[in-house]
Parts: structure tokens; C-alpha cells; sequence
């Protein structure tokens, strides 16, 4: 679980478990993380708002 495509989605695809990115981290201004995926290969198993402990 991240909110960055280069390394938290990359990373966890490298170590063979299933990704989660969280768009209102760091991308919370830049849209839509398509070109993202691409960019970096790295295509996260699951797309979250927010991620909060309750």
C-alpha cells in the first residue's frame, strides 16, 4: 500500500505481492496515474481515495 507508483507499486510488483495505490498522497494533484503506470510498468492491483487507521 503507497502512494507512489515508481516505488511503492514497482517495489511490491517486484516482490511478487498485490499492490494498493492511495491517489491522495503525492498524486493527489496530478491526475490520472495512467502515464504513470506506463512509465515505470508497474500497475497496482488495486486503486484506493484514502487510506486511514481508525
Amino acid at each position: 500500500v503507497g502512494d507512489s507508483v515508481e516505488h511503492d507499486i514497482a517495489g511490491g510488483q517486484a516482490a511478487g505481492v498485490a499492490t494498493a495505490l492511495v491517489v491522495s498522497g503525492i498524486l493527489a494533484d496530478s491526475g490520472d496515474p495512467a502515464g504513470l503506470f506506463d512509465e515505470f510498468n508497474a500497475h497496482a492491483d488495486y486503486m484506493l481515495d484514502a487510506f486511514r487507521w481508525r
